[in-house]
This record gives structure tokens, sequence and C-alpha cells, in this order.
């Protein structure tokens, strides 16, 4: 079942205790401790889903502790939207590294304009520079939130940003991805 973010999980998934307690007897009582036993049982896991982005992933640990203290079944992470690694991390620190001059240099020798000031090799430095630069801090941003949700202790699964959009043959996408990394 889809439940709301994990910031009202638990308190989602522990109603029918609430309910089991304010009927102590009957068909409602007898319901709510049904529900809560599935809920409860080994064969049942709450499985999350988050982003690689501070706050997502902040409330994932924190509903992940709160199911831990509520004794509800904690299954998987599952990382949804994840963008394709373009630079690895010896080509940012290259990135951050390299002259300037030397990347105007490299696109004039490329074909893309002289390297003198004010060519087409110049023009493209900066916006270049820049897009690395806001690469380079969305890879650390999501690097450190990939290491927080590792130390929750549970598999984590990873599904691809579909850039077209969510279809049928998205939707296979993703299940065959999932079922590649070990989960059916």
């Amino acid at each position: 079942m889809d439940a709301p973010p994990t910031g009202r999980i638990t308190r989602f998934l522990n109603v029918n205790d609430e309910v089991a307690g304010l009927a102590k007897i009957g068909p409602i009582h007898n319901q709510a401790q049904a529900v809560m036993r599935v809920l409860k049982s080994p064969e049942t896991a709450v499985h999350l889903v988050t982003l690689l982005e501070e706050m997502p992933v902040q409330e994932t640990a924190d509903g992940i502790a709160e199911l831990r203290a509520a004794k509800l079944p904690v299954g998987r992470i599952i990382v949804n939207m994840v963008r394709p690694e373009v630079l690895d991390a010896t080509d940012i620190d290259l990135v951050r590294a390299v002259p300037r001059t030397a990347v105007a240099q490299a696109l004039s020798s490329a074909g893309l304009g002289g390297a003198r000031r004010g060519g087409n090799a110049e023009k493209l430095v900066d916006p270049l520079l820049a897009q690395a630069e806001e690469y380079a801090a969305r890879y650390t941003l999501e690097h450190d939130q990939r290491a927080v949700l590792a130390e929750q202790g549970l598999p984590l699964h990873e599904l691809p940003l579909l850039t077209e959009g969510m279809d049928l043959g998205g939707l296979y996408e993703l299940a065959s991805e999932l079922r590649k990394q070990g989960m059916s």
C-alpha cells in the first residue's frame, strides 16, 4: 500500500492499534487487531522511497527510526529519480583544478573558435565551467546523501530518472531495474 510522507507514516500505520485500543471488544476491535497482525508480520515490510536530496533523505532516516521504535518491520530504501553520472570524482577534481585559460585553449584546439579574448572559445568557458561546478555540487550532495542512507543498514536500490516521463514502458523499465538489483 502507498502511505503518506514519512513524517506521518508511523501514525498512519499504527491507527489500527489505536482503534483496537478504543474498541476493546467486538468486530471493530477484531478487524483492527487483524490489520495490525498483518502490518507487524515478518512477511510484511515497509519500504521507503526517497530522492537524493537533503530533506527527503532526512525524512527517510527519521521515518526509519520511528518505524523501528514502533516495532514495525522496515524493508528497503528505494532512491527514485537518480540522475546519470556524467563525471566521476576524479573528473570533478580535474574540473575544479584546471585553469580557465587551459579550458579556452582546449576548446580552441577542438575547433570551437579562437582562444583570443572575445572569441567563441572564450565565450564558452564561463558557461561550461559554471555548468561543471553546478554538476560537481550536485554530485557531492548526492554522494553525501547516499552515505546517510547507507548508514541506515537497509538494502538500498536506485531507480533512474526517466527523462521521457512515466508511462507503461517506463513502469516496465523501473520494474526491470528493481529485478536486476535483486528486489522481486
